[in-house]
């Protein structure tokens, strides 16, 4: 069984990195994956179930060496639809045989796993989002985190936008009290908008926590005009903010 978890587990380690990565997309009602460069994968990925010894026993006849399939996704022909059917029926058959709890008495522990697995798919996206596109903000309560918070603000403003994961560094490994960063939190969400009234429609905020790292999410769209923090004109690129002398407030 512990093989049988590990191996739906890099299935759902593995949907993760392919969603995290934009390569899938997944129908939120039916759950169908579908790839967006099918040309990159061979059909997608199979679970199977070997029979490691010749059985002959409750009504069950098997022989070494048989695969059964018994999940996954890939484009199912008529054949693969009966082959996973059976495979299922064939798997339950052993779990009553071995007096197994069921796949379904399983869903909740794999979906527990799903979520965590995805979390931290999450997590190493925006660890590895290029700091063109992001920037860290680690000690909630210093002046110089609401400095680079204005700061960093201006120059996704004057940019393409951007995201500031405030409450945590890049590597976000801190587990801070919530109730510590959820305070800062409100305070930023009004903040920002009396910094740049003009360009509250470009700021978005969101609470998250994953896997006990509790931060806000904050989410800026280019503005249409030049943004200005302590009269300087900032703009982003792969090394942080740059400060543009030539177009200094004046």
């Amino acid at each position: 069984m512990t093989a049988r978890q590990n191996a739906f587990e890099y299935y759902e380690a593995a949907i993760g990195y392919l969603k995290s990565e934009n390569e899938i997309e997944i129908d939120e009602n039916s759950g169908k994956i579908t790839y967006k460069n099918p040309e990159k994968y061979d059909r997608g990925i199979a679970i199977y179930m070997r029979i490691n010894e010749d059985v002959n026993k409750f009504g069950i006849v098997d022989q070494a060496e048989t695969l059964y399939i018994i999940g996954g996704h890939f484009d199912l022909s008529t054949r693969d639809k009966n082959r996973l059917k059976l495979g299922k029926n064939t798997e339950e058959k052993y779990f009553k045989l071995l007096k197994i709890k069921s796949d379904a008495n399983q869903k909740e522990n794999l979906a527990g796993t799903a979520k965590r697995l995805q979390s931290m798919a999450e997590l190493n996206r925006i660890k590895e989002t290029s700091l063109e596109k992001i920037d860290f903000i680690g000690n909630v309560s210093a002046k110089e985190s609401l400095e680079q918070l204005l700061e960093s603000s201006c120059a996704f403003l004057n940019t393409e936008g951007g995201t500031i994961i405030f409450g945590q560094y890049q590597a976000m490994d801190d587990k801070k009290d919530q109730h510590l960063v959820r305070g800062m939190a409100f305070i930023m969400e009004l903040l920002l908008p009396l910094s740049y009234p003009f360009e509250q429609d470009h700021f978005t905020f969101k609470k998250r926590s994953l896997l006990g790292r509790q931060f806000l999410e904050i989410t800026i769209t280019k503005s249409g005009r030049d943004c200005f923090y302590n009269e300087h004109f900032y703009y982003r690129c792969a090394t942080g903010n740059v400060l543009d002398l030539d177009k200094n407030f004046s």
